[in-house]
């Protein structure tokens, strides 16, 4: 009888978790920074994403802290944002790291999808750079309701924050580009043909290359259609 009391009160417990946790960590809309690969000295495209959005918003902005010897070339509409919006961005120097300000805004348009990109990223990184991972991080919550230099999503009409969590991204600098298999720094059609020879046992692989499969072959290909 005992066992089955016990039992019933981790069910219950566990039951509450799920619906205590349904409600508050997944209610809330989450920006989230992606990750991305990129070789020293060269160029990447980071995506910044709007994910579980549960309410119309006007605007968007966000604060990212980038290690010097990462700068930012431009910053791009998500398929979220629509003409109406305007986008504006900036970045400085200060305490060893680069600050980087993005603020987007329509004053008759709202975002009303559940999910998709807000921002795309053209980042280069400098040649002496040798840090293999390197977190891309939004600055600190400052608590504001209604303007928050961090990272901020405001209602429809623009006159408060909504309440969201954020997501920290990855930025991974190695010496080879995953997918790259002819070595000209990039992934492109070549790469996927010579995966799929690779495939078929039309070229031997090389030692410093891992097995070349068909999930590593649809990778590559759906990686040079970009």
């Amino acid at each position: 009888m005992k066992v089955k009391k016990f039992k019933k009160y981790i069910f219950l417990f566990i039951f509450s978790l799920v619906i205590f946790y349904d409600s508050t960590a997944f209610s809330s809309p989450i920006i989230i920074i992606g990750n991305a690969d990129i070789l020293p000295g060269g160029e990447t495209n980071l995506s910044i994403h709007l994910n579980n959005n549960n309410q119309s918003c006007a605007g968007v902005n966000v604060q990212l802290i980038l290690p010097q010897g990462l700068s930012i070339q431009s910053v791009n509409k998500g398929d979220l944002l629509s003409d109406r919006f305007q986008i504006y961005w900036r970045s400085f120097d200060s305490d060893n790291n680069t600050y980087v300000n993005i603020i987007t805004y329509a004053s008759d348009d709202t975002i009303q999808e559940i999910n998709g990109s807000l921002f795309e990223i053209v980042l280069t990184v400098a040649d002496q750079f040798n840090r293999h991972h390197i977190p891309i991080k939004f600055s600190n919550n400052d608590h504001n309701s209604k303007v928050n230099l961090s990272h901020a999503i405001s209602n429809s009409d623009g006159s408060q924050s909504i309440e969201h969590n954020v997501v920290s991204g990855l930025l991974r600098v190695d010496s080879f580009v995953w997918g790259d298999l002819n070595c000209d720094k990039e992934v492109k059609v070549e790469d996927a043909i010579i995966a799929l020879k690779m495939m078929c046992g039309l070229i031997s692989e090389t030692p410093d290359i891992q097995r070349i499969g068909l999930e590593e072959a649809i990778y590559i290909l759906k990686k040079s259609a970009y």
